[in-house]
């Protein structure tokens, strides 16, 4: 990427900032911890190993996709976030491949044999058919450049926020191809297009970075539940299969493991103790206010609570889906953990019980 601040300037700027050597540890735990994650935790003996003994069917060798190095040109004098901070962890462009050609399979018990059916999964519905995106996958990815009912989409998760996503990939009518660039800025993923190179906030599909700066990619509505909810309630839906192009380790579980650690993976700047740093919080804006729910309070039966000025707030929990309702009117939600949201957005408002 182009810059007249290059990569070891920035860091130079964040080591002044934060203390030089605990800087350094933090970057050496990225890199380490992302490493890890994009080779699947293993070595390549390893791989080849767990490959053999997976029990569901991926991609021959002959037909793997080996995608060129590329930097992306971004113009980053043009930035709406404190550059200075973006973190750059060890993975190149792309070393967490996205997924440009999803496969899918009605057969749900071919890819259960796989997954944990209590495991989460995105479910998009479109007027003509339904999408599965089961999470064991995409976090080995990030990305996936898709289509529903022919219009291009952005299914995307940041495994380190524990935060799905789906966006329409298209601005000013043009399609937009993403792609993934070992870049954090607040524990959140950064992506770059394939047009302008700009980078994207994953979190809340946003460029943040770049030519397209302050413009925002369409949110599309959609559900997340465990697989069994989904296959139960979906039955001719199309899941996404391991057949993705490349050969990754889909039984990682380093992610459980993040999660129920107390660590987090590069600082972070604003912080709130009215929810545990990883708890799975629903944040939702009201009037330009934003407010955020602990998970556990929003899956309790008949679950009410008041914002201070006095705005009804319910959810309903059913067959593994949450429902959040602000004067009885639905409304969508971001799912995120609270240190990851909190830190982009500290005006949030946690409601309590």
């Amino acid at each position: 990427m182009t810059s007249k601040n290059p990569f070891l300037q920035k860091y130079n700027t964040i080591a002044k900032f934060y203390n030089q050597v605990w800087l350094i540890a933090i970057l050496l735990a990225v890199g380490l911890f992302i490493m890890q994650i994009a080779t699947g935790n293993l070595t390549q003996k390893k791989e080849t190993t767990n490959f053999q003994e997976f029990g569901c069917y991926q991609t021959p060798d002959n037909k793997l996709i080996k995608l060129e190095e590329y930097e992306p040109q971004t113009n980053t004098e043009l930035s709406i976030i404190e550059f200075d901070q973006v973190i750059r962890t060890k993975l190149r462009v792309n070393e967490i491949p996205p997924i440009n050609e999803p496969k899918f399979s009605q057969n749900h018990d071919e890819i259960l044999k796989c997954i944990d059916e209590e495991e989460k999964a995105i479910v998009l519905e479109g007027s003509n058919e339904t999408k599965i995106y089961p999470f064991k996958i995409l976090q080995q990815h990030l990305i996936i450049n898709d289509f529903i009912d022919g219009k291009p989409i952005l299914v995307s998760i940041c495994a380190l926020c524990n935060s799905p996503s789906v966006y329409e990939r298209t601005i000013d009518a043009k399609e937009l191809t993403f792609g993934t660039t070992g870049l954090l800025y607040r524990n959140n993923d950064l992506f770059f297009d394939d047009s302008t190179n700009s980078l994207w906030s994953q979190i809340n599909g946003k460029a943040v970075v770049g030519d397209s700066v302050g413009q925002n990619l369409s949110r599309i509505n959609f559900k997340t539940m465990s697989l069994k909810n989904a296959v139960l309630q979906y039955s001719e839906s199309n899941i996404l299969t391991f057949d993705t192009g490349y050969r990754r380790n889909y039984s990682d579980s380093s992610f459980k493991d993040y999660e129920k650690s107390d660590t987090t993976l590069s600082p972070v700047l604003n912080s709130s103790d009215k929810f545990a740093k990883k708890d799975t919080v629903y944040a939702f804006e009201i009037d330009e206010q934003i407010y955020a729910m602990n998970s556990a309070d929003a899956e309790k039966e008949d679950f009410r609570i008041k914002t201070p000025n006095d705005i009804q707030i319910k959810t309903i929990y059913e067959n593994g889906i949450t429902r959040l309702f602000v004067n009885d009117q639905e409304t969508q939600y971001i799912q995120s953990y609270w240190y990851v949201w909190y830190d982009h957005y500290p005006e949030t408002i946690a409601l309590k019980p």
